[in-house]
């Protein structure tokens, strides 16, 4: 019944939050070339794991479709493809100002960072960045999640509220950025 499913995926988040605490190496540093310090198991966030099962529930339930472009791309084809994305997503984020938080993003499927900081005519995209910095709201997602979102099958509303991505950082800084999504 619906209860067991419910169960099923409880008992999965729990054992992935177990897994995700023995495996992650901190907010910080791309691995998208080679995983972290040569362990491709390593996640590039805490929280990784927790997105990457909503995804794949999200998936099940028909809200998203997982990438259907084949597989995850590697090296150079994956980066383009990612940046891609990411490009997308500065330009719709529209103008920054100077108050605005940069955001320092992850997509946890790959592994890469990217930084959109703010520009006079909107985000600037540094792809494949270190990871956060000091003050930046940390978001947590995916490249489905991203490929929804530009599709317009996905708001940034449903995509915050489902887990698909996740916000971290100043209260406030996190609100307005939740707000531009």
């Amino acid at each position: 019944g619906a209860g067991c499913g419910m169960r099923q995926i409880m008992n999965l988040r729990a054992a992935g939050a177990a897994l995700a605490s023995t495996l992650c190496v901190g907010a910080s540093a791309c691995s998208f070339d080679m995983g972290f310090a040569g362990n491709p198991f390593a996640l590039p966030h805490p929280r990784s794991l927790e997105v990457a099962v909503a995804v794949h529930d999200a998936a099940r339930r028909g809200r998203i479709d997982l990438d259907t472009g084949g597989p995850q791309l590697e090296g150079v084809a994956g980066l383009l493809r990612a940046g891609w994305r990411l490009r997308q997503l500065a330009r719709s984020l529209g103008g920054f100002d100077g108050g605005d938080a940069a955001i320092a993003l992850v997509l946890v499927e790959i592994s890469l960072w990217a930084r959109l900081t703010p520009a006079p005519l909107g985000a600037q995209l540094q792809l494949h960045a270190a990871g956060p910095e000091p003050g930046d709201v940390i978001a947590v997602g995916s490249g489905s999640g991203l490929g929804a979102s530009r599709r317009r099958t996905l708001s940034g509303e449903d995509a915050l509220r489902h887990g698909l991505l996740l916000l971290e950082g100043d209260p406030a800084d996190v609100q307005r950025t939740a707000a531009r999504i």
